[in-house]
């Protein structure tokens, strides 16, 4: 008899324009689960709250659950779990603060008071980074996925720190407006000009290499590309020593102002990972960040990239021409019909 071996794989949940991301293997001894981000508040239960009910009828846990920052569209569902009482299936959580205020005295079923800082919380229950995440010389080891930070530095998250500590309200300086690019010819962007997202918040973002089942995975949240590349070029990578990666979960959506030539001149890969619906306010993806991608000079023409977005809404399926597939020699990859995720065997 045949056996089988146990599945490796990252699901990129449905939850509209945020992240929800899990990462599931076997280790010789349990399945082990990494749960990045939670969604919106609103796409909970029809995403990572079945799978949490799962995880606990089969005995298992969130050994890690990673909060890249502060928005509503990554850690959302962070109310959800706290407020059904499902924390108990986390091992441990990495967040890096600032006040967040969940509201979680909606209920006479949580003693929590309003207007939490939901690291405090977190550290309060034993599950908590009592030390804040971030870039460093460590390689954090989760029950054989090893985990190398890139983001956030030093100097930015302490900046951010700060600005909470002041009570200052962050100003939303996105450079991103709501002009949606799809009907642009890939071969009429111009490449030269690029203006990098300015969101102190998305700036530390934690981001991180994930080596996996001989895999090699660039989780990038909502990370500023110069952060990426100078924590990078920290490393030794450069255009002649690239790093080499078998996926990259693009910054920020996919966003225009995430992606430059200079961080993809530091890295090799030919499999894109795009967690939006695409009807958004930002319209997210731009189709500039895939111009990028498809036509920076250090790629090479006959590897076939791949795009794999998370969801199949009509407008997403028509971001490009039929001729675009043949030119540029790429394809893009949906989740079946029906499916609450995308699904990528690892």
């Amino acid at each position: 008899r045949m056996l089988l071996m146990p599945e490796a794989f990252i699901k990129l949940y449905k939850v509209k324009s945020g992240d929800c991301i899990q990462v599931r293997w076997y280790d010789d001894k349990a399945y082990r689960n990494i749960i990045i981000d939670c969604g919106y508040g609103n796409t909970f239960n029809q995403t990572l709250g079945p799978e949490i009910k799962r995880l606990k009828s089969n005995g298992e846990f969130i050994d890690l659950l990673i909060l890249t920052h502060t928005h509503q569209d990554h850690i959302g569902g962070m109310k959800k779990i706290i407020s059904s009482k499902n924390d108990d299936i986390i091992k441990h959580c990495w967040f890096n603060g600032g006040r967040v205020n969940m509201n979680l005295d909606n209920s006479n079923k949580i003693s929590i008071s309003k207007g939490i800082e939901l690291d405090e919380y977190l550290i309060s229950k034993g599950i908590g980074n009592t030390e804040k995440i971030m870039y460093d010389n460590k390689i954090y080891n989760i029950y054989g996925a090893n985990i190398k930070i890139l983001s956030p530095r030093k100097e930015a998250l302490e900046e951010f720190l700060l600005k909470f500590q002041e009570k200052i309200i962050l100003k939303n300086n996105k450079t991103t407006t709501s002009f949606c690019d799809w009907d642009i010819e890939l071969e009429d962007f111009n490449l030269d000009e690029f203006y990098a997202d300015a969101e102190l918040e998305n700036r530390i973002s934690i981001s991180f290499i994930m080596e996996i089942k001989n895999k090699k995975i660039l989780f990038l949240a909502d990370s500023h590309p110069d952060e990426i590349a100078k924590s990078l070029k920290k490393l030794g990578y450069n255009v002649r020593n690239r790093l080499y990666v078998d996926y990259i979960k693009l910054s920020h959506h996919a966003s225009k102002g995430n992606t430059s030539n200079e961080l993809l001149d530091l890295i090799k890969c030919n499999n894109f990972i795009i967690s939006t619906d695409g009807a958004n306010k930002d319209q997210f993806p731009h189709k500039e960040t895939f111009a990028r991608i498809l036509r920076h000079p250090l790629r090479n023409i006959d590897e076939k990239i791949k795009f794999i977005f998370n969801y199949d809404t009509p407008s997403l399926l028509n971001i490009f021409s039929n001729d675009d597939y043949g030119k540029y020699n790429f394809e893009c990859i949906y989740p079946e019909r029906g499916k609450n995720n995308v699904k990528i065997s690892i």
